[in-house]
């Protein structure tokens, strides 16, 4: 998870500065739940909902990758912070979701019931899949996106940086950089209709994508 923390510690200014150009109403407030597993030095860490996007970016950047004697961590435990938050009502509700591990087995049953209760308080998970998620994660983090209403986003060697990733399971799709393909997703929900990249912004296309679908 380094590389991909290192990622939001570089780009998330930009991903906010994009959206509030996009959207310049927008009200945007952000919060942060980091978490690991028991036996850490932590299992979360809560930081509130926040319009201050700097202090939120500093606690970001005291965040690192660590921990992780066994493959499974605490996501249902994340995911229960993440819900109690003060969601604002009548707000459009995103949450990114950044992982490359499921829960433990005993959790996937609660893990579970906390996407229900997303699904219920109208908040969209973002899953994204991290270098080294497995087929269980993906599968846990597709299912997530669609009982959500939302969008997998995965990883691909494209960038040549990090952890090799695991080739992804769908017959097409585009490759962007995924700064653009955060603010895309982030920008189809708060607009309320599916925002495709612009010809520049495509690195390379598989197989037959139109308009988010695969055809022929």
């Amino acid at each position: 998870m380094s590389d991909e923390l290192d990622y939001l510690k570089a780009e998330l200014r930009s991903i906010v500065d994009d959206l509030k150009h996009d959207h310049a109403e927008l009200d945007l407030r952000i919060a942060l739940v980091v978490y690991r597993d028991e036996g850490d030095i932590y299992v979360t860490r809560t930081f509130p909902f926040t319009s201050d996007i700097d202090t939120l970016q500093a606690s970001l950047a005291q965040q690192s990758a660590g921990g992780g004697g066994d493959y499974p961590e605490a996501v249902e435990q994340a995911m229960g912070r993440a819900l109690a938050l003060d969601w604002r009502p009548g707000a459009v509700r995103s949450m990114l979701f950044v992982a490359d591990a499921p829960p433990h087995a005993d959790d996937i049953v609660s893990t579970w019931r906390s996407t229900e209760a997303a699904r219920a308080q109208r908040i969209q998970i973002v899953p994204v899949g991290a270098s080294g998620v497995g087929p269980g994660s993906e599968y846990m983090m597709r299912a997530m996106a669609a009982v959500t209403q939302s969008r997998y986003i995965f990883l691909t060697d494209d960038s040549g940086i990090g952890n090799p990733h695991a080739p992804p399971s769908v017959d097409c799709y585009l490759v962007t950089s995924l700064e653009t393909l955060i603010r895309r997703v982030l920008d189809s929900q708060i607009s309320g209709r599916r925002v495709e990249p612009p010809e520049p912004e495509i690195i390379r296309t598989v197989g037959n994508y139109n308009q988010g679908r695969c055809v022929g």
